[in-house]
């Protein structure tokens, strides 16, 4: 004959088996919350990466120019000089202008430009202040401009 449950026995309601179950389940949770957290940051350095790859440009282009003004020439040629930095420095694309003057040689100039990239540097030779600055500066030369056209290195 079959035997009957003890119907007065209690249920187990801890059995061993239930905290190496919860331990598992916490670890899981846990880690789940971990991956969540880290997938979110990951989107958030994306998203900061390309914003700022957004704002920065691609090929920073800096022009070198040497400029030998006739000494006679020194002072209309170094005003000249700088009426022609702040006018570019206007232009679209204008991330930097210097003129230098070489110590010892005060009518030697060099001047720096930095574009954002190869099309503002054009749009500027193009522009109507740019060619009247070299048809101003034409009868001052001592020799003609060396101007050479480079991409920064470090990209800032």
């Amino acid at each position: 004959m079959p035997s009957t449950p003890d119907l007065g026995r209690t249920l187990d309601t801890n059995p061993p088996w239930r905290k190496a179950c919860e331990r598992r389940c916490a670890f899981a949770v846990r880690y789940a919350a971990f991956a969540v957290r880290f997938a979110a940051l990951a989107l958030l350095f994306s998203a900061t990466v390309q914003i700022s790859n957004a704002q920065q440009p691609e090929e920073l282009i800096v022009a070198v120019i040497h400029v030998d003004a006739r000494p006679s020439d020194t002072q209309s040629a170094s005003a000249l000089l700088d009426d022609f930095r702040r006018s570019s420095l206007r232009d679209p694309g204008a991330k930097g202008f210097e003129v230098l003057q070489e110590i010892g040689h005060p009518n030697h100039f060099t001047l720096v430009e930095k574009w954002f990239d190869q099309k503002a540097y054009d749009e500027h030779n193009l522009a109507k202040h740019t060619r009247h600055f070299r048809d101003q500066l034409q009868p001052m030369l001592a020799s003609p401009f060396d101007e050479r056209i480079h991409a920064e290195l470090n990209g800032s």
